[in-house]
């Protein structure tokens, strides 16, 4: 029992850690293509989501400011519009990309456009786990996203989880027959994260 307690205690020190206040300068407009959605499951438990909206027209270029202390870096992408194929790989298959913690989703925004455009799949975003009301790792996101999946009904399903992020594109993929898993810096080993973070507050 005493593990149980030591195991409990590690697992509220990384949450509590992991959520505490943190700031975030991306910002922009992305009125004019994205559609902020909700998606529930059975018992009305909802997620944010982000969506294209198809009637819009192709973005020509963003721009992200980052400031960072003294650092600030300007960043500008520009649409070819030459570079995009006529052929859709993935024409009826859905593509769901998992934030990371604390991760803007207009950085995302950028991925999710590119996709939508090169294979044809519907590409939606998922919040990330700080947007819950009740943190839980984003864990909590796994039944209205397995809901979604079910109610669009896709051929096949691309599951891209960023960070913590990989937790939730897990935990679907888990409940989803036709899944694909892509997970990029897994945030998916709790002990190691608990050593981590230990080291860096106390080393």
């Amino acid at each position: 029992s005493l593990m149980f307690i030591v195991l409990s205690g590690c697992a509220s020190f990384v949450a509590n850690e992991i959520t505490s206040p943190r700031n975030s300068f991306a910002k922009g407009d992305f009125s004019d293509w994205a559609v902020e959605k909700r998606i529930c499951d059975s018992n009305s438990y909802c997620v944010k989501t982000i969506s294209l909206d198809d009637s819009s027209k192709l973005y020509s270029g963003l721009t992200f400011n980052f400031k960072s202390k003294e650092n600030h870096k300007v960043w500008r992408y520009k649409v070819n519009n030459s570079n995009f194929k006529d052929v859709k790989p993935l024409a009826n298959q859905l593509i769901l990309l998992f934030a990371g913690y604390n991760q803007p989703t207009q950085l995302l925004m950028v991925h999710q456009q590119w996709l939508k455009q090169m294979t044809g799949a519907d590409v939606i975003i998922v919040s990330s786990a700080d947007d819950s009301e009740k943190f839980k790792f984003g864990l909590d996101y796994t039944s209205p996203v397995v809901s979604e999946i079910k109610r669009l009904q896709p051929a096949k399903v691309h599951l891209i989880g960023f960070s913590m992020g990989a937790l939730l594109a897990s935990a679907v993929e888990q409940q989803v027959d036709n899944a694909q898993l892509y997970l990029f810096a897994p945030m998916t080993d709790f002990e190691y994260s608990t050593k981590a973070i230990f080291n860096t507050i106390y080393q």
